[in-house]
């Protein structure tokens, strides 16, 4: 994040907040190595934020935090005393679905230590010698975690704290403490409406609340072993994100993806208009989303090759293409690629 904030010119201080020394002796390093120098580093557990209810903090990020908590609840409540109106938070949370059979592996390994810590090689040879009818074994999320390094296997099944929630859990949890949940990411994949096929499923799927059709997206994709989304104080103003290309200097943000070079190769391969697959990785596994574009979409995608401003694209093709057709094809990939968490927008100031 502090790479991010230097990267774009953004004035602004992080602080870092972990139980561990080790941890945060590492971070500090790491920090130093790569030249950073806006970070605060502490030590200490969520429950050790001010409760006064003042806000502080513009945006906090809370990544596999409330998996592991005493009391999430009350580890949320924290965050969200000293979270400024208007601010956000990113978070990651263990998803109940996905993460079928760890549960039961870790009790049965806790049952085979008896009094004893359960030890990564302990865990190793229980997990080897699964039977194939195993949750665990069966499960694709955690095909590999035999050969996994000891940290990883420690993180899956050594946790003495560890706990998964579903859609709903979130939704509940967060409305508690003010916080409302703007959308998971990768949006696709809380979409149920393309997966059902048969058009009386797909009408009542659009009739129902965006919560519940996140709920029924996780149940019918069954694999979502982490969520990842966005939250917002609930006064804060919405807004609407077109809006933000309404802003000429407006940065639209590659991520994880190079529109350019696939705009390129579907112009190569003479495909205009036709579907072709976008790929993307959800909790560690390569999956496709089949999409057309229009020759208007396509010359807008071959200018994104990294950061480029609402500005640098209108210029570029104002003489070529009508503004109209331009201003729509820009929304148009601007969605695609939401849904996919493949292209970010920032306003700058």
């Amino acid at each position: 994040m502090a790479w991010h904030l230097e990267r774009f010119g953004i004035t602004g201080e992080l602080v870092s907040l972990d139980v561990s020394n080790r941890s945060t002796a590492i971070a500090r390093e790491r920090a130093a190595s790569a030249g950073i120098g806006n970070t605060e580093f502490r030590v200490g557990a969520i429950e050790d934020l001010p409760i006064d209810g003042s806000g502080m903090f513009d945006y906090i990020d809370c990544s596999g935090i409330l998996n592991h908590v005493v009391d999430p609840v009350a580890a949320l409540a924290r965050l969200a005393r000293v979270l400024v109106p208007g601010g956000g938070m990113g978070v990651m949370a263990y998803g109940a679905l996905g993460r079928t059979g760890v549960y039961p592996a870790q009790e049965a390994l806790r049952l085979l230590a008896k009094a004893e810590p359960v030890t990564a090689d302990l865990a190793r040879l229980f997990v080897e010698g699964l039977p194939d009818e195993n949750w665990l074994r069966k499960n694709a999320a955690f095909a590999g975690v035999a050969n996994t390094d000891d940290v990883e296997l420690a993180d899956i099944l050594l946790n003495p704290r560890d706990r998964a929630f579903s859609v709903r859990d979130l939704v509940t949890l967060f409305a508690g403490q003010g916080l409302a949940i703007r959308t998971f990411l990768p949006p696709v994949m809380y979409d149920p409406v393309p997966v059902l096929r048969e058009p009386t499923l797909r009408e009542r799927a659009n009739n129902l609340s965006q919560v519940e059709r996140w709920c029924l997206a996780e149940l019918m994709q069954g694999t979502l072993n982490k969520h990842v989304f966005y939250a917002v104080k609930k006064n804060a103003e919405s807004g609407e994100i077109m809006s933000l290309l309404d802003d000429p200097e407006t940065l639209m943000i590659p991520h994880g993806m190079n529109p350019s070079a696939l705009a390129q190769a579907v112009l190569d391969a003479g495909r205009e208009d036709q579907p072709v697959g976008i790929q993307f990785m959800v909790d560690g596994r390569q999956r496709s989303m089949a999409v057309s574009f229009s020759v208007a979409e396509l010359a807008i995608m071959r200018l994104i090759e990294g950061p480029t401003a609402v500005r640098t694209i209108v210029e570029r093709l104002g003489d070529k293409i009508d503004p109209p057709i331009v201003h729509d094809a820009l929304r148009r990939v601007v969605t695609v690629f939401e849904k996919v968490a493949g292209l970010h927008l920032m306003r700058l100031g």
